[in-house]
């Protein structure tokens, strides 16, 4: 649960001027949250900004059957991966879930990724060029996709690029989120 500040994240490239310090999102609001809604658990989960894994396993547990979380910092990503081993060791949960070093602004967005996740991560010059990299993927290979966006400071950024049709609002015991789709 500790927070871990940008200068602590380990070398991570030029974009890390524009991160956000880590912090874990509570896992019972995403749990209530996942839970209400209808998304496809056979298509691929993406954590961008997967921090320690806490998202990942809380995916797991939903049933998604591949989950990938991108984190730029190596540091995170190690305790991304121990988190994951320990979890897959205590639990019966059998679940493909890979961690990927990579700066959420150059992740190359899969077909088979149709739920994406993320918790205030980074700013507006990384969100512009991830919103720019759904918008592709999702001209590439036409699909619905689903975003869901835990403290959403850049919300008019998304709302603006016209991607995503349909969006709510929920706040569930004090965490924010806002789902968006794009059909």
């Amino acid at each position: 649960m500790r927070w871990v500040d940008a200068d602590d994240f380990g070398e991570v490239g030029e974009n890390v001027v524009y991160s956000e310090k880590y912090a874990a999102t509570k896992a019972r609001p995403l749990w209530t949250l996942l839970s209400s809604l209808d998304l496809p658990r056979n298509g691929g989960f993406v954590d961008l900004g997967a921090g320690k894994g806490r998202v990942l396993l809380i995916a797991a547990l939903y049933g998604f059957r591949k989950i990938v979380g991108v984190e730029f910092s190596p540091r995170l990503c190690e305790y991304a991966q121990r988190n994951i081993q320990i979890f897959k060791g205590r639990s019966r949960v059998s679940v493909e879930i890979d961690v990927v070093q990579s700066d959420a602004a150059t992740y190359p967005i899969q077909p088979d990724q149709d739920v994406f996740f993320m918790f205030n991560p980074f700013g507006e010059v990384v969100m512009t060029k991830v919103l720019a990299n759904l918008r592709r993927s999702v001209e590439m290979a036409p699909r619905k996709i689903w975003l869901i966006y835990n403290t959403p400071t850049q919300h008019h950024l998304i709302a603006k690029t016209g991607i995503f049709r349909d969006q709510s609002y929920r706040n569930i015991g004090g965490t924010h989120f806002r789902i968006y789709s794009n059909r």
